[in-house]
């Protein structure tokens, strides 16, 4: 358990350098983040709008790292669209640190889009966890 746990924290800290530079190459262009509930359907707009092949699948924690795909706009210009780790109440503490690079990333977003599942039943607090 502590050898998986070391090689974990080990990849964490790996990931998050490599955001550092990820971030560095995306400051000359806007980048527009989506964020929402676990399970709510970023990966999917993100490869609809992209052309990417995110995974997309029913579950919860599919996506545990950020995901950068660049896109051409009608205006001409070009922007990143980024699929981030998705909200849920009573986070794990095991996926903190993945979560944290979400936040990390969120900070430097030109725009934060919130995606909502409005056929939800708990739709209302599944907003207001990611909102907290």
């Amino acid at each position: 358990v502590e050898d998986k746990e070391r090689r974990l924290k080990d990849e964490v800290a790996r990931l998050q350098a490599h955001h550092v530079g990820q971030r560095r190459q995306r400051q000359q262009i806007d980048t527009i983040a989506l964020v929402g509930y676990t399970n709510v359907g970023k990966s999917a707009i993100v490869n609809r709008l992209t052309g990417s092949d995110l995974l997309v699948r029913d579950g919860v924690f599919v996506t545990l790292d950020i995901a950068a795909r660049r896109v051409a706009l009608p205006s001409g210009g070009e922007c990143y669209i980024l699929d981030s780790v998705g909200f849920v109440k009573d986070l794990p503490l095991e996926l903190c640190d993945s979560f944290q690079a979400t936040i990390e990333e969120l900070g430097e977003a030109s725009l934060v889009l919130h995606v909502r599942d409005l056929s939800h039943p708990s739709r209302e607090e599944h907003a207001a966890v990611v909102a907290d």
